[in-house]
């Protein structure tokens, strides 16, 4: 018993090692094939070209972030646009705050709807989706902006000069890095989320473009009938719609989106154990994409090994604990240490990949304890949700 454990432990590790390696490769190769292509670049088309987007922007008790969300689109120099909030039943003065906004710059194309009662995220993006008028949709969460002017010229390139291309998703910055919860999203956004985004573009297998800040052609989103109630993640549900119905989609490194994330760890738990419930409903019905490309079936197969051995480790690990490893001490004692090494110095590259300076030591050490003890729990919570068919709804994190 006490030897089939230690080697699940040295396998899962040596799985964990080679996988960080292919992906670190690939997000690279992404990087400089992108670095001098104009789909990382602003248009340099005459304004009168450029197609009409609709930003469209759910918001549930969002009063305190959804000013900031809608100039930060008014401030794009991007014209042709227009701006759609749907307060989705807000308790709070979340469409009162909208509308100073809306009255304030008239020159801008801004409506904003007020939904009776609090229908989810996926209604009022639906909402929002029929009453758009424009060729490109973009999702954007309340508490996230855009980080420049130029910003949405560079998100929408991919769709402009890329016929084939129907979704497109940004680089997600946390706002509040510096603070202990901000350090680990920071972390957790470049080095697991941006460089898997990274690897999958370039295979053309991307399996989630986030709701938080997306661009997809309309007419792909009505082919497909919008936005999806059947899981917790309608984005990700979209996305592998799309990807299984072979629409080509993109990653857009070169326009930050700057989020603002949970400020409690309730808040964040919650918001994760939503994320991995919709993931895992997604993986469940979309199943179909293990036949779809060899990188398609890649990326699905990793994303299912990644929840499996989050959710084993620590059982194997407390069993193996639970045995007399004196013997084996010193080589479990040098896994571990070798581990924590290449997980460091896989952080340092993916954040050298996203043009950041590297988080200090404490930031990290905070990343790892909070996914070393949490990430377990919220995989183990979402596979008790699924099959004790219990549901996550939409909340709002406190702001500050």
């Amino acid at each position: 018993m006490k030897i089939i454990l230690i080697n699940c432990l040295i396998f899962g590790s040596i799985l964990w090692l080679l996988r960080t390696i292919i992906i670190l490769l690939l997000a690279r190769e992404q990087k400089q094939r992108t670095k001098n292509r104009l789909i990382t670049s602003t248009l340099f088309l005459p304004e009168s070209t450029y197609p009409s987007v609709s930003i469209l922007i759910p918001a549930l008790n969002e009063a305190q972030t959804i000013a900031r969300c809608m100039l930060s689109c008014i401030a794009c120099s991007y014209h042709n646009k227009e701006i759609l909030v749907i307060d989705d039943g807000s308790t709070d003065e979340t469409s009162r705050e909208a509308g100073i906004i809306q009255s304030s710059h008239p020159a801008n194309r801004i409506k904003v709807f007020k939904l009776r009662h609090n229908k989810g995220k996926t209604a009022a993006l639906n909402y929002a989706l029929s009453q758009a008028t424009s060729d490109l949709i973009v999702t954007l969460d309340a508490d996230t902006i855009f980080s420049e002017k130029n910003s949405l010229h560079t998100f929408l390139s991919p769709l402009i000069h890329l016929k084939n291309c129907s979704g497109t998703t940004a680089n997600l910055h946390v706002r509040h890095p510096h603070e202990p919860l901000g350090m680990v999203q920071r972390i957790e956004y470049t080095k697991v989320l941006n460089s898997s985004k990274r690897a999958q573009s370039l295979l053309r297998s991307i399996l989630i473009l986030p709701g938080a800040m997306s661009a997809f052609r309309h007419q792909a989103l009505a082919a497909i009938g919008g936005f999806s109630a059947s899981t917790l993640a309608e984005d990700a549900d979209a996305t592998m719609q799309l990807l299984r119905q072979g629409h080509l989609l993109t990653f857009q490194a070169n326009c930050i989106g700057v989020t603002e994330g949970p400020h409690t760890l309730i808040d964040l738990l919650r918001q994760r154990l939503r994320w991995r419930v919709g993931q895992l409903e997604c993986l469940i019905k979309h199943s179909r994409l293990l036949l779809a490309s060899p990188a398609t079936t890649f990326f699905y197969i990793d994303m299912g090994v990644m929840n499996t051995i989050s959710a084993l480790t620590p059982v194997i690990t407390v069993l193996a604990l639970s045995q007399d490893i004196s013997d084996a001490f010193l080589p479990l004692t040098t896994l571990m240490i070798g581990c924590f090494a290449a997980d460091l110095a896989a952080t340092a590259i993916t954040f050298q990949l996203d043009d950041q300076s590297m988080p200090g030591l404490w930031a990290y050490v905070l990343y790892v304890s909070f996914f070393t003890l949490f990430s377990p729990l919220i995989t183990w919570a979402a596979i008790s949700q699924l099959l004790f068919n219990r549901t996550t709804g939409w909340h709002t994190s406190k702001r500050y």
